[in-house]
């Protein structure tokens, strides 16, 4: 199964990606840490420290070597991507299921704080959360009309949050 997980920064991707990891078996893989262990990172970087999207080519490029490895031959967990409606289209034959986790901008700051990046600042956090809400909404749009998503509220307990997606997911397997 080739899943993505939508949300803001954050939203609880990570925490849900590694559930979802753990009982189906298939990796999780974040971009933005597989943009920031690429090689071409320098190139990356400036865009990522200001809190603006790396461009579609260079994101899908890596994204696509990515899945090419074996371990994603049964099914992956995308947390991160796509960003754009652009890279939505492109990308629709190969998701099976998307989860689009919705938090309030006071609850992703809230968390962003308390596990900030090195040199992050709240500005910067701020315009990741900018940049993240001006595509959003086109990209949940986009997959709730074909009719492969759920939205989850995000701000609950992680196991209760984890409980809807595992519903989701089994009854997105039959």
């Amino acid at each position: 199964m080739n899943i993505l997980l939508l949300g803001a920064p954050g939203s609880g991707k990570g925490t849900q990606g590694k559930k979802i990891s753990e009982e189906f078996n298939i990796p999780h893989i974040s971009v933005g840490e597989l943009l920031r262990e690429s090689d071409a990172y320098p190139l990356f970087k400036g865009f990522m420290d200001l809190g603006e999207l790396v461009p579609n080519h260079l994101v899908e490029e890596v994204v696509l070597k990515r899945l090419e490895e074996e371990d994603c031959k049964k099914g992956f967990i995308l947390d991160g991507y796509p960003r754009t409606l652009e890279q939505a289209c492109r990308f629709d034959k190969r998701i099976d299921a998307v989860i689009d986790l919705q938090v309030s901008n006071t609850i992703a700051r809230r968390r962003l704080s308390r596990r900030s990046r090195e040199g992050e600042s709240m500005k910067v956090v701020d315009r990741r959360l900018s940049v993240y809400k001006e595509n959003a909404n086109s990209i949940s749009d986009h997959y709730r009309y074909l009719r492969k998503s759920i939205i989850v509220a995000a701000s609950d307990d992680p196991d209760m949050i984890y409980d809807t997606i595992r519903t989701f997911l089994e009854v997105c397997k039959v």
